[in-house]
């Protein structure tokens, strides 16, 4: 079986990669990875057979896609539409990974099938990614999996995310501002690349076109992960809390994940304590 990765170079990607290269000999599995800008021609030109897209290449900072919103469409709709008409030529599955663009609802689980909402240019350009999918799917009969992710965490994530912010700041004794107000569903990357593990082995499974939640399923208070990794890392950094929030920031978070749990197998085993330990 053969598979190409976009954005192998990224947080996920590299752990992805790294994990398949343990799991899985030479012979079974041959990947492909290009470290090529997804939304030009160059990244295609030549670009051999394979089985099954796993497109992770995107841009993803929600403050940034404000300032630079023909970016993100360049790179997350554009690039999109060029994965699509390679796997229309190839005849090959795809995964691709969306994001959160549900509107959180304190103690509700957000399901595949609830209402959408498009808060930031980032999230407009998954949401028409996904649109693109759809009319793909059902025009040129195409097999498409959508993973909307909630938050992933782990080692070597940028510190533009907020558990690595927290972390570079608590190492730094730098106080930290957080509304204590704000939750978020996160899942450690070790549990992500087993449920693409367990997707590739069952990737005949890839039928029409199918969204699925992936998350851990239980929200967490950002103002409590700080505290927990002030106490991991012995910290004298203060956290104070705040009243401000950013306009259109999304408060809470929280993912049914009872579809692919039964679709492809695969429960979460890394609950938050364990993972912000395998970090610090």
């Amino acid at each position: 079986m053969k598979i190409l990765v976009t954005g192998s170079s990224g947080f996920i990607g590299k752990n992805l990669i790294s994990f398949l290269k343990i799991k899985y000999k030479k012979k079974e599995l041959k990947i492909i990875t290009k470290n090529k800008d997804v939304s030009t021609k160059i990244f295609w030109a030549n670009m051999p057979k394979v089985d099954l897209v796993i497109h992770l290449a995107s841009r993803s900072n929600v403050r940034e896609s404000w300032i630079n919103p023909t970016d993100y469409i360049n790179s997350n709709l554009i690039g999109t539409i060029n994965v699509l008409e390679y796997c229309k030529l190839h005849k090959a599955k795809l995964i691709l990974f969306s994001s959160y663009l549900y509107k959180g609802k304190k103690i509700i689980k957000s399901k595949e099938l609830d209402k959408i909402y498009t808060f930031n240019p980032y999230a407009l350009t998954k949401k028409n990614s996904e649109e693109w999918c759809n009319f793909y799917s059902q025009n040129y009969n195409l097999d498409i999996c959508i993973l909307r992710l909630f938050n992933i965490y782990g080692k070597k994530q940028k510190t533009k995310f907020y558990i690595p912010s927290v972390i570079s700041k608590l190492k730094k004794n730098q106080k930290i501002l957080i509304n204590k107000s704000i939750y978020r569903d996160y899942l450690h990357i070790d549990d992500l690349n087993k449920l693409l593990s367990n997707i590739i082995k069952n990737y005949k499974k890839i039928i029409g076109f199918k969204i699925y939640n992936v998350g851990y399923g239980k929200a967490f208070n950002l103002y409590k992960i700080a505290c927990l990794l002030k106490k991991y890392i012995n910290s004298s950094s203060p956290i104070k809390s705040i009243n401000d929030i950013d306009k259109n920031q999304i408060v809470y978070t929280k993912a049914n994940i009872i579809k692919i749990s039964k679709t492809f197998k695969w429960k979460p085993k890394i609950n938050l304590n364990k993972g912000l330990k395998k970090i610090v």
